[in-house]
């Protein structure tokens, strides 16, 4: 966890725009951060495992691969 000096330090605006930036309201990270889901890899990581962040999911081979087998038995369209 980040030092709440450091958070509060953050979320003032800062006389220059170049000296803002973007911190994981969740944790107070300033690495990592993922501007299109507004928080760092940790936290997504751990939410995107537990299902909370609609529309991700986890990638898999196996999926892939059995993605593939259901196409070339079937002759069926790529959904993707």
């Amino acid at each position: 966890m980040a030092r709440k000096a450091l958070i509060n330090k953050a979320k003032a605006t800062q006389k220059f725009s170049v000296r803002e930036y973007n911190r994981c309201p969740l944790c107070g990270r300033i690495r990592g951060f993922m501007g299109k889901f507004g928080m760092c890899r940790i936290c997504f990581r751990n939410l995107a495992s537990k299902g909370e962040i609609p529309g991700v999911i986890k990638s898999s081979w196996w999926l892939f691969f059995v993605d593939k087998l259901f196409l070339l038995l079937y002759n069926a369209k790529p959904y993707l």
